[in-house]
Formats: C-alpha cells, structure tokens, sequence
C-alpha cells in the first residue's frame, strides 16, 4: 500500500495545499484498523461481491441529511466503499466508479466530502482523513485504472438525502478556530410520501440510538466549532 511520503507530512501540506496538524506527522498508517477480514457480515460482503482486498476500515462520524453525526465504520475495497454499521452490517455501498471527487477544506479539520456521480454525495468527519484518501486513490486507480480527483476548497458543494438537495459547506477562521457552516441553496424542502418519512425517521431513530452520536451544531473538534446555518 502507498504511504505518504515524510517530507509530505513535514511540510504541513496534503496535494501543496491542505494544511496538516502536527500531531499527523506521528500517525502510523495502517489500513485495517478493526481487523475487518476476521468479520463474518465483511466476510459475506466480499464473497457477494468478489472483492478480496481491504484498502482501509475504521470507524468514522457520518453525517446525515438532517446534520447529526453518528458513529459508522468505513471500509474500503478495490472495488467500493462501504458504509456499515457497529455490527458490520451494510447500509450503503458506493462503487468507485461512481466517484466524481474526494472534497476537503483547505484548514485543519476533519470534515472529508465523497461526492458521487448518480447519487448522493457522502460526508464524514475522521482524523485519519489523509490516510482514508490517499487509500481511496489507491483502490479508485486499481479498480477505474485512471486517478481519482482530489479538490481542496474552502466552499464545497454536495448533495445530501436520498432526493440529493443541493448544499453548500462553508469553511472559514475565526479567532483561531475552524468554523463550518452549512447552507441550502435551494429552499425547497425535501418531499417525501408519508411512506417515506415514516422509513426515514425509522432510519433516523436507530442512527440516534448509536453511540457517538451529537447534533453537529454542537459538535467540536480540537478546538473547532461546527456550526449549521440558517
């Protein structure tokens, strides 16, 4: 597996750009951090969809369409990205042929954007952000044969929700801290049958009952604030 150079790390930067902590220069890259191959459902996932090699799995904080953070463990294939469950278990598989870019902030936080072609976009938050990309480049290289884009900007477009509403997440200083705001561009709200609703607030009251889960109009981060606004 690829490992990011020391002078990479060093200099304080990710892609020339991306501004690193310096705690990150300490971290040791080690892909599999729950010894995902030992999982019977991880088992399952693999032999379903002929897939042999893990890139990456840990837990990181998911974002959902209504902003909460919960807890989720991302594992990465050579051929998908899996979000799953404290249990292992599957809620979402995103083929890396349908990945457009990976997303970042040009500042020291831990919010990572995938935005995806034919669906919605995935945001999660994790320390290891630097070592999830660099292994999502990777796996995209070797399953697509072309290199993934990385775009680092301070105002990133995604789509949230499974009607995929337009968002923008805003990333600015303020007296020494990250602030993150997130805004909608479009004001018309999302249109679900009752049928639907009734699914998602289901969805939505399991993911609450997770551990680690915070409102991320409250939630901090070495220092920085999060903030959802109006």
């Amino acid at each position: 597996m690829h490992s990011l150079l020391l002078d990479e790390i060093d200099s304080g930067y990710f892609m020339g750009v991306k501004k690193r902590r310096r705690s990150s220069a300490v971290k040791m890259q080690i892909g599999d951090y729950m010894d995902a191959r030992s999982k019977k459902p991880v088992q399952s996932l693999l032999k379903k969809y002929q897939e042999k090699d893990i890139f990456f799995c840990d837990v990181v904080l998911k974002m959902n369409r209504r902003y909460k953070l919960q807890e989720r463990i991302l594992l990465i294939t050579e051929g998908a990205i899996y979000n799953l469950d404290m249990k292992f278990r599957m809620r979402r598989r995103i083929s890396l042929s349908q990945m457009l870019t990976v997303a970042m902030s040009r500042y020291c936080d831990n919010f990572v954007v995938l935005r995806c072609q034919d669906e919605y976009d995935y945001v999660f938050v994790s320390g290891k952000k630097i070592e999830i990309t660099t292994q999502i480049q990777e796996a995209y290289h070797a399953s697509v044969k072309k290199p993934l884009r990385i775009t680092l900007t301070n105002s990133i477009y995604l789509r949230i929700g499974k009607k995929c509403l337009p968002r923008e997440i805003l990333f600015s200083s303020a007296r020494g801290k990250v602030v993150i705001g997130i805004r909608e561009i479009s004001e018309e709200e999302e249109e679900y049958t009752e049928e639907e609703e009734e699914e998602e607030e289901e969805q939505l009251d399991m993911e609450e009952d997770l551990e680690g889960t915070d409102d991320i109009m409250e939630v901090e981060y070495d220092g920085g604030e999060v903030l959802a606004s109006e």
